[in-house]
């Protein structure tokens, strides 16, 4: 009966410790392996997917890309970067391209797309879920 009742409190902290501690399903921004950036700021991501930043550090040209519309993972990603509704990130780019200052990031229908499309295209920026995160791209950015 001791050894039960250990063995239950033992799974219970490892529960505890390992949802608070391991953040798999944390949004990381992901580029290019062979793309020279190492890191990007909260800021240079943002100014990025708001289409403010058009070239990485290293002077080459930027190629955001993004999810279709009503993807959940696609809100949580500007609330968290941007601090804007998802709504109001469509209504910015509207105003952009309207006035021809600007082309929204490329839409993908999935994280696999995203992935493809990112290990295709040296230049390519994209977010996943860090779960998802494949040796074809790598983590420049994990987003809090």
């Amino acid at each position: 009966m001791q050894n039960f009742v250990l063995k239950k409190l033992l799974f219970s902290i490892a529960l505890i410790f390992g949802s608070s501690s391991s953040n798999a399903d944390a949004l990381i921004v992901i580029v290019n392996q062979g793309n020279p950036v190492a890191s990007l700021s909260d800021a240079e991501v943002k100014r990025i997917f708001l289409g403010k930043m058009k070239r990485f550090p290293s002077g080459a040209k930027v190629k955001p890309t993004d999810y279709k519309k009503g993807k959940s993972l696609r809100s949580t990603f500007y609330q968290k970067v941007a601090k804007k509704s998802v709504k109001d990130v469509e209504n910015y780019w509207y105003r952009l391209v309207f006035t021809g200052k600007g082309v929204p990031p490329k839409p993908m229908s999935s994280a696999k797309d995203v992935i493809n499309y990112v290990s295709e295209n040296e230049n390519a920026i994209g977010y996943i879920k860090e779960s998802q995160l494949t040796s074809a791209v790598k983590k420049v950015l994990k987003i809090k």
